[in-house]
């Protein structure tokens, strides 16, 4: 008899862990690499990534689900999201062309998918 609980209840445990280890991952990844029209990462270039909410008649919004942050040497930055999104990305970076600073932008439209990464080169025009 007591072979018997302690059968269940290992049966029951295992059980437990086996069901919710299978859980789907449901997050979608965003790596996003700006570059200059000469391939040359960008580092210190300001990203935006953002859904677009359409409101009639009036321009659209932004909707609550946002990241943003700075590109790091390699001119890389990733970003996790909990479920899949068509983003609007924008990227900002002052880059010194012929002595002058100037600032330069760039904006495109991504689809996450889930348990995806997707990857992104955006260029800059200079």
């Amino acid at each position: 008899m007591q072979k018997t609980k302690s059968f269940t209840l290992i049966f029951i445990v295992c059980s437990f862990f086996l069901i919710y280890s299978c859980a789907p991952d449901t997050t979608c990844k965003l790596s996003l690499k700006a570059t200059n029209k000469n391939s040359v990462p960008l580092t210190g270039a300001n990203v935006s990534v953002f859904a677009s909410i359409k409101t009639g008649t009036n321009a659209p919004i932004s909707a609550d689900v946002k990241r943003s942050g700075v590109t790091g040497s390699s001119g890389s930055i990733d970003f996790t999201f909990d479920n899949e999104a068509i983003f609007d990305v924008n990227v900002t970076y002052q880059g010194v062309v012929n002595g002058v600073v100037t600032t330069y932008t760039a904006a495109v439209a991504v689809k996450l998918e889930v348990g995806k990464t997707v990857s992104k080169t955006i260029t800059l025009p200079f």
